[in-house]
């Protein structure tokens, strides 16, 4: 999450860590902190999720930006891929949700983005 979205939202007072974060391109990115148990929802689905506080450049980034989830968030939710049928589906206290891939990116819409958060 960056430094701007966690001014905007302040759900909760930082922790210090002492992470590295490697990126794909080999740069390293030093967190600021690490904010814990921030509630996203997914449709119907709401679970705690940790995030690492990075200050970036979000001159691209009108009211909205991206968020990485990647597997601490598959392994909360038991996300399970089936790459041949196109599905992506979460669970979570015994909820479930499932997206069709191919419907979602044949029909773009914001209801099916789960990358993204929205703030006022």
């Amino acid at each position: 999450m960056s430094l701007s979205i966690y001014k905007v939202l302040n759900p909760r007072p930082l922790k210090e860590t002492r992470v590295i974060i490697q990126l794909v391109d080999m740069f390293n990115s030093y967190p600021e902190d690490v904010v814990e148990e921030v509630l996203i929802r997914v449709h119907e689905l709401i679970f705690p999720m940790d995030f690492y506080i990075i200050d970036m450049d979000d001159e691209f980034a009108s009211n909205s930006t991206h968020i990485l989830l990647g597997k601490p968030f598959m392994k909360t939710t038991r996300t399970k891929i089936d790459v041949h049928k196109g599905i992506l589906s979460f669970e979570f206290d015994g909820k479930m949700v499932t997206y069709n891939i191919f419907i979602a990116m044949k029909y773009p819409d914001n209801s099916e983005s789960i990358f993204h958060v929205d703030y006022d």
